[in-house]
């Protein structure tokens, strides 16, 4: 393969690690908020101490809700990219080229479960995904400066 072709694949795979990137976000808000419900305020007032200082469960949730904007943020730019990437896929005609490039950059799918939803070896499939890629490469000739930017 080309550097051209794999800038396009590295292209194309960006939803696929947001959003992996954003289920680990998810479920570090999900430990938080797991541990916020274990802890307990600290309403004593010490001199020299303020209670905002030192209660963790306020920490905590302070956390959680910017860990819940920044979830939204990124699932924000889930959406933004898988448009860009359906818009990029749509410029293929070929049906099998089309539906295979949906399949792997949308729908996280494997070469081999693609193989066997289409009915065909595996080889084929990875053929036409090579095709489909160079025609991508040819028609829209990318420049590193569009590729990957997680």
């Amino acid at each position: 393969m080309t550097i051209q072709q794999l800038e396009m694949i590295n292209y194309l795979n960006q939803a696929f690690y947001l959003d992996k990137k954003n289920k680990a976000l998810i479920a570090e808000k999900k430990q938080n908020v797991s541990l916020s419900q274990r802890c307990t305020a600290n309403y004593e007032m010490q001199e020299g101490y303020s209670p905002s200082k030192t209660n963790n469960q306020e920490n905590i949730l302070h956390k959680i809700l910017a860990q819940g904007e920044e979830i939204e943020r990124q699932f924000k730019e889930i959406i933004e990219t898988r448009e860009k990437i359906t818009n990029l896929i749509n410029t293929i005609d070929n049906a099998d080229q089309n539906t295979i490039l949906r399949m792997r950059y949308l729908g996280y799918i494997t070469m081999a479960e693609i193989a066997e939803n289409m009915n065909c070896e595996i080889r084929t499939v990875q053929r036409k995904h090579k095709d489909a890629i160079s025609k991508l490469v040819k028609c829209h000739c990318m420049s590193p400066l569009d590729s990957v930017i997680i």
